[in-house]
């Protein structure tokens, strides 16, 4: 990492974009969870469009190019997308991971978000902490707990009654409001002093932490704990779409290892030849840029389902302790473990080729069947 305890990376955030319409193409174009539907259990859903009117009493589960949840949620809210409003109460956690994200409603527990933009509306109150990474962010409502943010610009006008910890980018700019009422500390990290209003009421003096080269060389953990929570709601979103396909993809991985990473090593070489080869042609460059597009997703989903195979590879080797686990839990242990082998220095970079390579390959060879140019 570049700069310590930058909570995400705006590239990351413009690949997640690109997943959605993937992720939707198997599902219908618009959903809508009518005013008077109440769904007993957990609600899984995607599309281009969705918008949740209506009530669902335990965990949300949600992806799409535009997400509305006006409705009210019992438990968690876990949502994918391009824009994500949040209006209703949820009872429970918010996760998040969108290019443009608003909270505008009350949340009962925690928040954590990964977001191009993310704004807490004045309406809004978490109960809980803020623990968030975005380009842009503005607190404007009431946060109980804690906010631990990093981003390039983070503006505070609302009232926060826990510890406000700040880790901004090399240029970045923090702005405290006159309207703004911090009954805690608040630190913050960055190259340049914050902007303090007239008016803004601190119950302390502000603790102004410059960055200096030792932090930026020891601040790569930080980096790795986001790029693994990416990791595992990415995980967690494609196992509540297509846990079947993941868990036979993930076998193949280690039932056929050489041909997998065979096949995934053409995948790998052939992609970036075809993409030049159609940008040399004026009529292939829209084709190019989707090939480029899907190139990038499919490093993203890559390690989901390489986490599969090694959640799978444990539950082989610890017989009668992971029998009684669910593939999610298998898979997400798994995604774990793949991230923490990725993080180490040196082999870390052999490590997530092998493991792309490698889910590329068994991909291909799982889908084979279905594929023309195989037959």
């Amino acid at each position: 990492m570049k700069h310590s305890k930058i909570v995400i990376i705006a590239g990351v955030i413009s690949v997640f974009a690109l997943v959605l319409p993937v992720l939707a193409s198997n599902a219908e174009d618009n959903v809508n969870l009518p005013t008077d539907k109440v769904i007993s259990g957990n609600y899984y859903t995607v599309g281009q469009t969705v918008e949740i009117n209506g009530r669902v009493e335990s965990d949300l589960v949600v992806a799409g190019g535009n997400v509305l949840v006006s409705g009210e949620v019992g438990g968690d809210v876990l949502a994918l997308g391009g824009n994500v409003r949040i209006i209703g109460p949820v009872s429970g956690n918010v996760r998040i991971l969108g290019g443009n994200v608003e909270i505008a409603g009350p949340v009962g527990h925690n928040v954590m978000i990964g977001a191009g933009k993310l704004i807490i509306l004045p309406s809004s109150q978490i109960q809980g902490h803020i623990t968030a990474g975005a380009g842009t962010l503005e607190v404007n409502g009431l946060v109980e707990g804690d906010v631990l943010v990093g981003a390039s610009n983070v503006k505070i006008t609302g009232n926060v009654k826990g510890a406000v910890d700040v880790w901004l980018e090399h240029n970045g700019i923090l702005n405290i409001s006159k309207t703004a009422v911090l009954e805690s500390q608040l630190v913050y990290h960055g190259n340049t002093q914050a902007q303090i209003e007239q008016g803004a009421k601190l119950a302390q003096a502000p603790v102004f932490k410059e960055w200096n080269k030792n932090a930026v060389e020891h601040g790569w953990w930080w980096g790795w704990l986001i790029s693994l929570f990416g990791a595992l709601v990415l995980g967690m979103v494609l196992m509540s779409l297509w846990s079947r396909q993941i868990m036979e993809t993930g076998q193949e991985i280690l039932t056929h290892t050489w041909p997998s990473l065979g096949w995934g090593a053409i995948w790998g070489v052939a992609v970036p030849i075809i993409c030049i080869i159609l940008l040399f042609t004026l009529i292939g460059i829209p084709l190019a840029l989707v090939v480029v597009g899907l190139y990038f997703i499919s490093c993203l989903v890559a390690q989901v389902i390489a986490g599969a195979a090694i959640g799978l590879l444990l539950k082989s080797k610890i017989k009668g302790v992971m029998d009684k686990w669910s593939n999610l839990v298998i898979v997400l242990i798994g995604i774990f473990m793949y991230r923490l082998l990725a993080g180490l220095p040196w082999v870390g970079g052999l490590v997530i080729l092998a493991g792309t390579l490698l889910a590329w390959g068994a991909v291909l060879r799982v889908q084979r069947k279905n594929l023309v140019i195989f037959k």
